[in-house]
C-alpha cells in the first residue's frame, strides 16, 4: 500500500486554488480518471513527482521547483 500526502486549500484563500489544480491536471497528464489506482507502482508516482518537479514555473523566475528548492535551502 502506498500513502500520500493530500493537502485542502483554506476556506476564505482562493489563491491557493489554482495551484492545486494545476498540481492535479498534471497528474491527471499521466493518470487520467478510469486509471485502475490497484496497479500503481512506485515508478509509476516516482515518474510524476520527477516531471512536476522538473516543469520550469514563471513564478519563480523559470527555474523549477528543484532548482528554487535548493536554491533555498543550500549553504554557499
Amino acid at each position: 500500500m502506498y500513502w500520500c500526502r493530500f493537502y485542502f486549500c483554506e476556506p476564505s484563500s482562493p489563491y491557493q486554488k489554482g495551484a492545486i489544480e494545476n498540481c492535479n491536471g498534471n497528474i491527471r497528464i499521466k493518470f487520467q480518471r478510469d486509471y485502475d489506482t490497484a496497479k500503481l507502482k512506485q515508478r509509476d508516482l516516482n515518474a510524476v513527482i520527477n516531471t512536476i518537479n522538473n516543469r520550469p514555473l514563471k513564478c519563480v523566475g523559470y527555474l523549477t521547483p528543484h532548482e528554487e528548492f535548493y536554491k533555498k535551502t543550500s549553504v554557499i
